[in-house]
């Protein structure tokens, strides 16, 4: 049964929101600064969201709900020090980038238009950590603090923590983004593919894992790197390949009996990668949440 997601129509609410500011306000390098009582109330009600996502992430990771002290007294559950710690150490989200791409931003300098939001994030120690902080418990002396470049990093860390929530496996050829996306979305040189993943102000970047020839190499683990995303093959697509892979292999060995065997290990080397190239080229491919897992085992 597919889990009830009460946290994605509000991302997309205060998505709405930003976006209308945006119509008032041109989103530049040169105004990061400009802050105004709304987006003083997105930064607020956009940091509520990652705190119950955050909780909620860490306990569907099997974290601890009611920690306990140095004495040991249970003690409140922070959203940063504890809950985004533990998805940190398990998913490296900080090393996790996001992609400002809404034709309704116009960053020209890559550190605003290529984000890591949660950088950090475990110690509390982000701009828009530290600004919702400030706003919440005295407005009025740190209203300046409630300004685009905190909206936009904040927005930006909501959504990586959706993202990572909703855990959705997409078909290669379904919502598929190879550096342009669909008409809402400014084009970008990036050399990786991207999704939007429904949002209408992001995207998030994917990398392929190599193809995988031979049954004794496919223990696979994702690297720690900056992609949210990871290509892989369908799992049926992966048992038939290999499946197809292992007879050509029996065949080969069969062909290649007779030979010296350092010929025969050097053709059917050449003639199985060949092969397998072409199958696992042909094969079906979907992408899927990177929370360095094994792929291939």
């Amino acid at each position: 049964m597919n889990k009830s997601n009460n946290y994605w129509p509000v991302y997309k609410n205060l998505e709405k929101e930003v976006l209308e500011i945006t119509y008032c306000i041109h989103f530049c390098d040169a105004q990061l600064e400009v802050f105004s009582i709304k987006i003083a109330e997105l930064i607020i009600r956009c940091a509520v969201e990652v705190e119950s996502i955050a909780k909620q992430l860490y306990k569907d990771a099997g974290g601890v709900m009611h920690p306990l002290d140095e004495s040991g007294n249970e003690r409140y559950l922070n959203y940063d020090f504890d809950c985004l710690k533990l998805l940190d150490i398990r998913w490296n989200l900080g090393k996790k980038k996001i992609i400002v791409a809404t034709k309704s931003m116009h960053f020209k300098e890559e550190k605003n238009r290529v984000l890591f939001p949660l950088k950090n994030a475990h110690k509390g120690d982000t701009a828009w950590q530290k600004a919702y902080q400030a706003i919440k418990h005295s407005r009025a002396e740190n209203l300046h603090k409630a300004n685009i470049n905190v909206l936009v990093r904040a927005m930006a860390a909501l959504y990586l923590l959706n993202i990572y929530y909703k855990n959705s496996v997409i078909n290669a050829g379904d919502g598929y983004l190879n550096a342009i996306s669909s008409g809402r979305h400014e084009q970008r040189i990036i050399d990786e593919p991207n999704f939007s993943a429904n949002s209408e102000l992001f995207l998030v970047s994917a990398f392929s894992l190599p193809m995988p020839f031979f049954p004794e190499r496919q223990t696979t683990a994702l690297i720690d790197n900056e992609h949210v995303y990871c290509k892989k093959m369908t799992d049926l697509s992966y048992v038939t390949s290999i499946t197809m892979l292992q007879k050509k292999e029996k065949e080969l060995k069969e062909q290649f009996l007779d030979e010296d065997i350092n010929n025969a290990e050097s053709n059917i080397y050449k003639h199985i990668h060949a092969y397998g190239f072409q199958i696992f080229s042909s094969g079906s491919y979907e992408f899927v949440v990177n929370k360095g897992q094994v792929i291939y085992d």
